[in-house]
């Protein structure tokens, strides 16, 4: 059975923006390294590791309003991460897996962000939705046998809380179960 996942058309995903501050024009590893950038590798030897986030905010705000959100506050040229995980197990495509994120400062490249709705300082996750993500994690480790990780947000920009207390100490279980080893060790920083 195929995971489902639904398409940036069924959410009305608006297209990148190339002229924010933040992810301004195209990559280029010698003039705009922090430029939108399009994998040519193939990705199942670029993609590495899976983190883990929270939205930090109600359940209700989805992929829409979050993109907005990081094109109009953030600067960044999409919505941050790859996946977005509704409250009640549905998962939506947020920006392209062909394309760097921008969701773990220092450590976008070959790493796939996943969020979460919801504020897990305050609250748990809803079990349909650990499910999901499971679920999520096991088809992208499937996808790309080169994915040997999964980390939080916090653990690779130690300032942050994310993905919060109550989501943050079930990631060695979700890495566990999925055969992924836990942490940082797994991201290769670019050669540029």
């Amino acid at each position: 059975m195929s995971l489902m996942i639904t398409p940036r058309a069924s959410w009305n995903a608006l297209p990148p923006d190339h002229s924010v501050k933040d992810e301004h024009g195209l990559f280029d590893p010698r003039t705009n390294l922090g430029g939108w950038r399009v994998y040519t590798e193939p990705l199942d030897q670029v993609l590495r590791t899976i983190v883990i986030h929270h939205s930090a905010l109600a359940p209700t705000f989805g992929a829409a309003e979050i993109q907005r959100l990081h094109i109009e506050k953030r600067g960044f040229a999409d919505i941050a991460y790859h996946f977005v995980i509704a409250a009640d197990g549905k998962i939506f495509e947020g920006r392209s897996i062909n394309v760097r994120g921008a969701h773990a400062e220092g450590a976008n490249t070959g790493s796939v962000g996943v969020v979460a709705l919801g504020n897990f300082e305050e609250a748990a996750p809803p079990e349909i939705q650990l499910r999901a993500t499971r679920e999520l994690i096991d088809h992208l480790r499937s996808s790309y046998p080169h994915i040997t990780h999964l980390a939080g947000h916090c653990d690779f920009n130690q300032d942050s809380v994310c993905p919060g207390k109550h989501l943050y100490p079930l990631l060695k279980i979700l890495a566990r179960e999925a055969s992924l080893l836990y942490g940082t060790g797994g991201y290769v920083r670019p050669q540029y």
